[in-house]
């Protein structure tokens, strides 16, 4: 480049990409490279302009020349960050699959119980460590929002939890019970404090939980005690029909209530799904949750 090539030759450019991959796993700074290379070409700027003075070159070539070295620079200084990002890159991405990898393990109930006391530990948990399950979704809150919401302040022990993105929920192990979320449409599930042993056994009851509180239109944080019968109503369609007969037809014959508060009961209890009952009906979802709620208990 000094003799006005706009590139570099291509030899130099695989050896600076090379030098710049090795810095980042020495875990080098990028910003620390490039300032050794600034202050490697200020050394040899000059000695470049002590020789072009006892050459007796000219001023303009000697600013051109300088404009030259500042150039080379940049272009070194780029390709070689530019490496060092593309290492980075694979680092995060490899360091976001183990974690998937390891959720999954910890939380699959055909896991052996030694192997993911064994992850556990390698991912800084305790073999008799207490831990939360949690699962939980928004319908606007975007994903990286729900997690940023589920972390804890400070890492418990030196873990600060781990959490997945799958399908537009957000499932993973907390050191503590997370707080309520703020999002007005973010719905929370929880189970624990647990020990790695029974991971899967919370896991699935956390994920029933956020099944309930989604069909019934719940957000805010929950687990089985909080929602009581309403699990066993919405995944037992004989236990939702019988409900229906006890409780709900009596009160209907002879009832002043709302007939549209009745037929959004039927309606929801169809499918369990409000989102159902709204499109049965030809209503909002939001309407249909206020008369859920406004409906006898």
């Amino acid at each position: 480049m000094l003799r006005g090539e706009r590139t570099l030759p291509a030899d130099i450019v695989e050896d600076e990409r090379r030098s710049g991959a090795r810095r980042a796993c020495q875990g080098i700074s990028p910003e620390i490279v490039v300032a050794v290379y600034r202050a490697v070409i200020g050394i040899l700027r000059d000695e470049f302009m002590d020789s072009a003075s006892r050459t007796g070159a000219s001023v303009d070539a000697m600013l051109d020349g300088i404009r030259r070295l500042w150039v080379l620079t940049d272009h070194f200084s780029s390709t070689l960050v530019a490496a060092r990002y593309e290492v980075d890159l694979s680092d995060a991405r490899e360091a976001e699959q183990r974690k998937v990898s390891f959720v999954r393990l910890a939380l699959d109930p055909t896991s052996d119980p030694h192997d993911v006391v064994a992850a556990c530990v390698r991912h800084g948990l305790r073999a008799d460590g207490a831990y939360w399950l949690v699962r939980a979704a928004a319908r606007s809150e975007s994903i990286a929002a729900v997690q940023a919401a589920l972390k804890p302040a400070h890492p418990i022990d030196g873990f600060g939890g781990v959490l997945v993105s799958d399908y537009g929920t957000v499932e993973g192990i907390l050191p503590t019970r997370p707080r309520e979320p703020t999002g007005t449409d973010v719905a929370v599930a929880v189970a624990g404090p647990v020990g790695p042993v029974d991971f899967a056994r919370a896991a699935s009851e956390s994920r029933r939980a956020l099944r309930t509180a989604r069909q019934f239109g719940l957000t805010g944080l929950h687990d089985r005690d909080s929602l009581g019968i309403l699990v066993s109503i919405s995944e037992d369609h004989e236990l939702s029909e019988l409900l229906r007969r006890r409780y709900v037809d009596p009160v209907r014959r002879g009832s002043t209530i709302s007939e549209d508060i009745f037929e959004t009961v039927d309606a929801y209890l169809d499918r369990h799904s409000i989102p159902h009952a709204a499109a049965k009906l030809f209503i909002h979802v939001n309407t249909v949750r206020y008369r859920l709620r406004s409906s006898p208990s």
